[in-house]
């Protein structure tokens, strides 16, 4: 078994700190107000998930909004609240929280069937593909790979098979890497491994 350690020359946030900071921001904060609608609804906040990916945290958490003051009401997803490396997605849908914190990773992540995309998302391209008139089939293989991962890891989620979860894992952590160098960023320094018992 092999565990991954976080750099120590880095101060990495745990999920408390990292939630608190999300929900702290301006920009959500003032968002999360409207939400509530002067106390009409009542926003609630779903579970955050911390994945390693390309060396870093990525942190996701779903907002719910549900009717205030009323006898039968039921959550709705409002917002997806996403960071990664001290930057913060806050959208309508997964892929475009992760579009503001890593640009054209949302377009590998599956609609809800019947889900039409935002305005904002309609108007964004599905996956940079470099200069107009130009494919990058790098960029669109990478894309493929963190699709097919992400595949992988809701069928192990489905039944609890950890070690093929961990491959998945591990294949998303290889797919956003390749993603990265095709579009020309920087990937993360990777975490140290250590022999674990």
């Amino acid at each position: 078994m092999t565990l991954l350690r976080l750099p120590d020359n880095t101060t990495t946030q745990g999920p408390q700190l990292v939630q608190s900071a999300l929900v702290s921001s301006p920009e959500v904060s003032e968002q999360i107000g409207l939400l509530s609608r002067n106390g009409q609804s009542t926003v609630d906040y779903g579970n955050l998930l911390t994945l390693p990916v390309a060396g870093g945290l990525l942190f996701v958490e779903p907002v719910y909004i549900e009717r205030a003051n009323q006898e039968v009401s039921y959550p709705q997803l409002a917002r997806v609240l996403v960071s990664y490396q001290g930057r913060v997605g806050f959208a309508p849908t997964l892929a475009g929280a992760l579009d503001q914190v890593l640009p054209g990773a949302g377009a590998v992540v599956p609609t809800v069937p019947g889900e039409a995309p935002t305005p904002a998302e309609a108007g964004t391209p599905a996956v940079p593909t470099g200069p107009p008139g130009t494919s990058n089939p790098q960029v669109s293989t990478a894309a493929s790979a963190i699709q097919q991962a992400i595949t992988d890891l809701r069928a192990a989620n489905a039944s609890g098979d950890f070690a093929a979860q961990g491959r998945a894992l591990a294949a998303l952590d290889a797919a956003v890497k390749q993603f990265q160098e095709a579009n020309g960023q920087a990937p993360a320094p990777a975490p140290a491994p250590t022999p674990g018992g």
